[in-house]
């Protein structure tokens, strides 16, 4: 991605936290109930630990496909702990993920159009694609 896309992707994910939108907070509440696989996953979460976690691992999703160092070095420790050793965090269940995420950017950025959800799909796509191989 060039760095005007990942400029909009970024601007998109600081909109979704403006004027009462909780991103992180909508996706949960969508995700969680986008099959059920997923909510029994989540039983023994700390949610306000998970929610930064996944906030942190949105930006490494986004960095990694800036090309940032960060992002590679933040997704393979992603890719440790959903591997089948520890998590086992099927790939799968990122379709899952990917949808949810999707509609929750949707609801939560007021700009959202078709461009930025096809940024957002590279990103998406990007990030998964390298945390499934370590699966």
């Amino acid at each position: 991605m060039d760095k005007d896309q990942i400029r909009k992707v970024k601007r998109s994910f600081s909109r979704s936290f403006i004027g009462g939108n909780d991103l992180i907070q909508t996706f949960y509440d969508i995700f969680l109930q986008s099959h059920p696989s997923i909510a029994p996953l989540f039983e023994e979460t700390d949610f306000a630990q998970q929610k930064l976690l996944l906030r942190q691992g949105i930006n490494c999703f986004i960095m990694f496909s800036e090309g940032v160092y960060a992002g590679g070095f933040c997704l393979d420790e992603i890719t440790i702990s959903h591997n089948k050793k520890h998590y086992n965090i099927h790939p799968n269940a990122y379709v899952y993920w990917k949808e949810s995420l999707l509609k929750a950017l949707e609801k939560s950025d007021p700009q959202f159009d078709q461009e930025l959800y096809h940024l957002w799909i590279d990103v998406i796509d990007t990030g998964i694609a390298y945390i499934s191989k370590g699966y």
